[in-house]
């Protein structure tokens, strides 16, 4: 599992150097407007808000994912499952994204990438637990379902990260054109 997050991570920051043209520019503020159930919705102008708004909330996901791996390692599951909550927040803003028309497609495949990730997420609550009863709680059915969560976790696409670097390749060179 740390294994695939240091990727995601990686891919993070790869793809915002790229989008950023290895620059140290912080992501200027995107027009938020909050629904009435709640929801924060980014509207972006241009595409390089969309660019910087992308930017802001992938960085926040991954802000979130840090500390999700040493607070399992460590046992605690409350502050793991807050490190979860926040990734799910962040991915639901990533949802609620509003591109110019142009980007609509680069955008789609974002959502879209998105419902591995939710599983993956949804596996980690899973797996934490799993881990919270204990091994000497676990049930030969229990075991069972932890090696396949585990083998699952490992074996997770990383399509979340790759679609992102892909829309900031594609939406930079539109842009630079």
């Amino acid at each position: 599992m740390r294994k695939r997050n240091n990727i995601i991570v990686l891919s993070l920051i790869l793809a915002a150097m790229i989008a950023s043209g290895c620059g140290g520019a912080q992501p200027s503020a995107s027009p938020a407007v909050t629904t009435a159930a709640g929801a924060e919705v980014r509207v972006a102008a241009d595409g390089k808000e969309y660019l910087e708004t992308l930017k802001k909330v992938f960085h926040e996901y991954a802000e979130s994912s840090f500390p999700f791996t040493d607070h399992l390692e460590a046992k605690d599951f409350d502050a793991a499952k807050k490190d979860l909550d926040n990734m799910e927040a962040a991915l639901s803003k990533v949802e609620n994204i509003t591109p110019p028309e142009q980007y609509a497609d680069q955008q789609k495949k974002i959502v879209d990438s998105l419902k591995s990730e939710r599983e993956y997420l949804s596996n980690c609550r899973k797996f934490m637990g799993y881990c919270e009863k204990g091994e000497n709680d676990l049930t030969a059915a229990d075991a069972e379902e932890v090696h396949k969560l585990n083998k699952a976790l490992e074996e997770a696409p990383a399509d979340f990260s790759n679609t992102y670097i892909e829309v900031f390749r594609a939406v930079k060179a539109d842009i630079d054109k």
